[in-house]
Parts: C-alpha cells; structure tokens; sequence
C-alpha cells in the first residue's frame, strides 16, 4: 500500500489544523481517500505518544513520489480499541507487552484510523485501528 504522508508534529487538540494543513495541502479528492495518523515507535516505546509525526492518506495515483512511503509487504501488529482516544496510551501498552512477549522488532512508524467518526454517538464508541509493520520476529529458543 502506498501513503501520501503529510509530516506534522501536533497532539489530538488540534484537529482543526490538521484539516486545515490537509487543505493546503493536498486536493479534496486525496482528503476523501481518508486520514489517519502515524507517530514514531522509537516514541511509542518511550510511552511519548502525546505529539503524533504527521497523518497520512491512501495514495492515489497521481500523488508524487517524494510525498508518499510504500508500506512494506509482510506481517503487521493490527489491534483496534474501542473507546475515547485517552485510553489509547493504555491501548498502546497493551500492544507493546504483545510485541515483548512474542519478540517482535517493530518498523518505523504505527499507523493509525478511525473506524466510524461520523457514525458515533459518544467518544466511547470510538474505533481506532492501530497497524505497525514487523521487520522480523526473533528466534523463542
């Protein structure tokens, strides 16, 4: 899958920015392609997941080259949460006592979106999809 990625350094009070630097940005066809965002795992694993690296969007085709990361084929850590994004930290914890227990070496960057922002009637509701690429899975012996 191909990403046009956007870098930004912001936390999740300002939205607003986000759309609006997503208009400047990029066409409204690629905005309705969706957005989601993506932080660091160096930062994940150092539990400093208040400040994400940018959003992203589904690539279409004529986005430029320099804009965009190819996602790398293979295995992915992929958990959902549902719940306010508060609880995301907690979420992430989760994911990361996965990954010590099964020795997992994560890439750069976890990916997430949401499921269903305008079909929800309470930010308890709320999904959120979390994807992570493996690099490699470490021998058990």
């Amino acid at each position: 899958m191909r990403l046009r990625v956007l870098p930004f350094h912001y936390d999740q009070n300002d939205i607003e920015q986000v759309y609006a630097l997503a208009k400047e940005n990029w066409s409204s066809a690629q905005i309705r392609m969706g957005m989601g965002e993506y932080i660091r795992v160096d930062k994940i694993m150092a539990r400093d997941w208040q400040t994400y690296d940018g959003i992203y969007s589904i690539a279409l085709d004529d986005a430029p080259d320099h804009e965009c990361v190819s996602l790398p084929e293979g295995p992915y850590v992929f958990a959902c949460h549902k719940g306010d994004w508060n609880e995301l930290p907690s979420f992430y914890e989760r994911i990361l006592s996965f990954v010590k227990a099964n020795r997992l070496t994560l890439g750069t960057n976890a990916y997430e979106f949401g499921l269903n922002e305008f079909a929800i009637a309470s930010m308890d509701e709320y999904v959120t999809c979390i994807f992570i690429p493996i690099l490699h899975e470490k021998n058990h012996d």
